[in-house]
């Protein structure tokens, strides 16, 4: 077994067990109920990949739509704990430019792929960490939440580089593979880290406000 290959299973398994621990793990808060959701978004994602990888041999169409269920979710999280609404329209453009990407790009041809749907995304959730930075400050720190401002600056980090790693797709599908497999590689550690991170501190938010009747 390659150190590719475990990766590839270590972050079904890695799911597996994150959302098992936060669905346990009481009490249970509008926080944790969406962010379950999420991983289970990423989770169905990861074998929906594999399955179409293996029938049709492309499962590059996946890409920007789970872009935008990511950001929808995350979307979801921010307003839960600010009610500004301004957190869910964050994703309307990310809709806009999906809609348009999808009725375009010829992804049965690889050479042809220009997808930045995803990079839009990632970039819109950076953007959404800052914003809610102007919150905190704006509202004098008064709903200042320890685990959340930490929940914050993991999405923040972890997002900047997202946007970087989608912005020359194209260019890692069809470039050299040991690059490919690097780039790969690099981001499935990350993105392991990241799952690990944000399980264990949106787990901490115990927000009596937002826990579930």
């Amino acid at each position: 077994m390659t150190i590719f290959t475990f990766v590839t299973y270590t972050i079904p398994l890695t799911l597996v067990l994150l959302i098992f621990y936060a669905s346990i793990k009481m009490p249970l808060s509008r926080y944790k109920v969406a962010f379950i959701g999420y991983l289970i978004t990423c989770l169905s994602f990861v074998f929906l990949g594999e399955f179409l990888g293996k029938k049709l041999g492309n499962n590059l169409l996946l890409i920007p739509i789970f872009g935008v269920l990511e950001l929808g979710w995350f979307s979801y999280i921010y307003y839960t704990h600010t009610q500004k609404k301004i957190f869910l329209y964050t994703v309307i453009p990310s809709l806009i430019l999906l809609s348009y990407e999808l009725s375009t790009i010829q992804f049965h041809d690889l050479q042809q792929l220009n997808s930045y749907t995803r990079s839009v995304t990632a970039l819109s959730l950076f953007l959404l960490t800052l914003h809610y930075a102007y919150y905190l400050v704006k509202n004098k720190w008064q709903s200042y939440n320890t685990s959340f401002f930490l929940f914050n600056a993991v999405v923040l980090v972890y997002f900047i580089f997202e946007c970087l790693y989608y912005l020359p797709l194209h260019l890692l599908i069809t470039g050299n593979r040991e690059y490919i497999l690097l780039f790969w590689f690099l981001n499935s550690i990350l993105t392991l880290l990241f799952y690990l991170l944000t399980t264990i501190v949106i787990c901490r938010i115990t927000r009596k406000a937002n826990i579930l009747s």
